[in-house]
């Protein structure tokens, strides 16, 4: 054999242990990549055991990410990166000792479905590790399969979801935690409240209308409305009778398969705990007297100053528009001098599958709210809401029940009360000249809902509309009269002042031309406001002769006056009333409104509005101090005069 010959021969030899060499090497370092991440799966699918079920609705990507080793989750991003992903890494800093989450918001789009690579390997791992992603994935099929137990069985093979008994246990460890989560303090002023829960299935089979299939029954709630507001003056119970709850507990993970029993009872079929009706009967109405219901010292002072205020306004803005400045609208220029306003806080209690207005339904409620409330053993009092039919189921119990509901204090949602006084005033006002307005702002079917009160806020904010456009028409038609003009002078020199403390640039757009749009101009005006409505006193003095004289002369005249600064004057007494937590503005405006139900035929109110004034003379003192206090509303997101009733 010739020397080339085995120089060839021992080169191929060479190169092949260099190769067999080369791939040990390759293969040792993919088996201890694996064994590290295994190891990290193993750690993680540990701990996530031993914890009970994740809650998702408190579901937060980045959180479930940092959970996880960053090392096995950036293994998992290199893997599955893209060409521009790959890119953008190699770029950028990266540690394998930290979480790689990019910052483009489509790329951190693509973090879902590697989430939902790293749940499958831990649920393959332990089917016992039930991810919050595997949750959703099988919440939202059973919703959208209509609970089909096979499907869910498939998708629970596949890996790609859990099982209908681990689903059922998740809903019951959530029953339990909420259950435990409304405990609600005896030493917080709370109400409760339930009303109708309506949800039609958008592409139902049958029916049509309020008639299509879906789920009509009914939602009970305790509300805080101040949780600053405690409840000291209350008759409560002894504190050795009140149960110590631990809220530090857990809630321990159930092997159960189905609700407990207990919670399904007391939901379907609560204790009776309200008992039959008394025989003893009697009229707690007969120690009043008619001058129970007239206007208080007080509510005649804070009606007198929501009036002024509301006339001060209506000359403000009268006169700031001949400096083409634009303030907004009649709530902003009230939330201005506006105190902070504290959230309220909402507890569900129960949702029942029966219609709220039905008496069985309101009896079922009141037991509930019995046991939930502890009566007699924590509160001996407590004030419940409804609307209107169901504010006239529970009047309608306690006369039959007499003293066995003394402990039920009803109350009727407010806002029920102005959605049914908006029909009375297009049944006065439409055919009188509103009819023409409102045709030119709706057409067709919004004109429909206008005129119909469909919908609450179309017709409210129309008629909210009419209400400043008429004061403001008295008002130049007052000025054009005027002999007296040196308050135009005083508020000139204010507006002058405002003006050049401000940098503000006229609008140029052909609607709003030369006007003064700044937000920091009228926020600058509004702090005058005080100052303003000052100087207005003796003015509005002099226009009230003005439109006494006016109305003595014309009939047509006295019919919108009456409307301007009587009927719906009183209807934004309620409404502001109770954005602004004021209780006393509340009820006389309520009591200025109670003869418009009765002289336009609204059965229902025109009953239920006279025994509401005369139940709240027979309320404990101490419940009556928190409705002054301001606790008859409820703020949701804590901002000033976007507060609504109870109910």
């Amino acid at each position: 054999m010739s020397l080339t010959i085995r120089l060839v021969l021992w080169r191929k030899k060479v190169n092949s242990n260099i190769a067999s060499s080369s791939s040990l090497n390759t293969m040792e370092c993919l088996d201890k990549t694996a064994r590290l991440l295994k190891t990290d799966v193993k750690l993680y699918v540990q701990d996530a055991i031993k914890t009970q079920l994740p809650d998702i609705h408190c579901f937060d990507l980045f959180k479930e990410i940092k959970k996880i080793n960053p090392t096995l989750w950036n293994f998992i991003y290199v893997l599955t990166s893209n060409e521009e992903e790959e890119k953008i890494w190699r770029q950028s800093y990266f540690s394998w000792n930290k979480h790689y989450m990019p910052e483009d918001m489509q790329q951190k789009c693509r973090l879902f479905p590697r989430l939902y690579i790293a749940s499958c390997i831990f649920h393959a791992n332990s089917s016992h590790c039930v991810q919050p992603l595997h949750l959703l994935a099988s919440d939202i099929l059973d919703k959208y399969s209509n609970s089909s137990s096979d499907l869910l069985t498939i998708n629970s093979r596949l890996g790609a979801g859990i099982s209908k008994d681990t689903l059922k246990r998740f809903i019951t460890n959530r029953v339990m935690q909420l259950n435990r989560d409304n405990t609600i303090s005896s030493e917080i002023f709370a109400l409760a409240s339930f009303d109708n829960l309506d949800k039609n299935q958008s592409y139902a089979l049958v029916g049509s209308g309020k008639d299509k299939s879906g789920f009509h029954g009914t939602t009970i709630q305790a509300v805080i409305p101040k949780p600053s507001e405690k409840n000291e003056n209350l008759d409560i119970a002894l504190p050795e009778h009140i149960e110590k709850i631990d809220h530090r507990k857990r809630i321990e993970m159930s092997s159960n398969r189905t609700l407990p029993s207990d919670i399904i009872t007391s939901l379907k079929e609560p204790n009776n705990l309200i008992g039959e009706p008394s025989e003893v009967k009697y009229n707690k109405f007969q120690a009043l007297k008619l001058v129970d219901f007239h206007e208080s010292k007080v509510e005649i002072h804070q009606w007198n100053t929501f009036q002024s205020i509301l006339i001060s306004y209506g000359f403000v803005k009268d006169h700031v528009k001949e400096k083409h400045i634009i303030i907004p609208g009649l709530k902003t220029y009230l939330s201005y001098s506006q105190k902070t306003t504290e959230a309220s806080t909402f507890h569900s209690i129960a949702v029942l599958d029966d219609p709220a207005d039905s008496k069985e339904t309101v009896v079922k409620t009141l037991n509930i709210l019995h046991d939930r409330f502890q009566i007699g053993n924590k509160l001996q009092y407590l004030v419940v809401v409804g609307d209107g039919k169901s504010y006239d189921h529970l009047i309608k119990l306690k006369a039959e029940y007499g003293c066995v509901l003394d402990w039920v204090l009803p109350y009727p949602g407010d806002w029920h009360i102005l959605k049914n006084i908006l029909p009375i005033f297009i049944k006065i006002f439409y055919d009188a000249g509103l009819k023409e307005l409102a045709g030119i702002y709706h057409h067709g079917a919004t004109l429909k809902v206008l005129t119909e009160c469909t919908k609450f806020s179309v017709t409210h904010r129309f008629f909210c509309h009419v209400w400043e456009a008429m004061l403001r028409c008295q008002i130049n038609a007052y000025k054009n009269q005027e002999t007296v003009m040196d308050w135009r002078k005083e508020l000139d020199i204010v507006l002058n002042t405002v003006l050049s403390s401000c940098d503000h640039t006229p609008d140029t757009s052909e609607k709003c031309a030369g006007d003064i749009l700044d937000c920091e101009m009228w926020k600058s005006l509004l702090q005058e406001k005080s100052k303003l409505e000052s100087l207005l006193e003796g003015v509005r003095t002099n226009f009230d002769q003005w439109r006494f004289h006016n109305c003595t002369a014309s009939a047509t005249f006295q019919f919108w006056d009456t409307f301007v600064h009587t009927d719906f004057m009183a209807y934004l007494g309620l409404y502001i009333g109770i954005r602004s937590r004021n209780w006393n503005l509340r009820n006389v405006s309520l009591k200025k409104l109670a003869c418009l139900f009765y002289a336009f035929d609204r059965h229902n109110y025109l009953r239920m509005i006279p025994y509401h004034l005369a139940d709240l003379q027979t309320f404990p003192q101490s419940v009556l101090d928190h409705f002054e206090a301001g606790c008859f509303s409820v703020s949701i997101t804590g901002k000033k005069l976007l507060l609504c009733c109870v109910g």
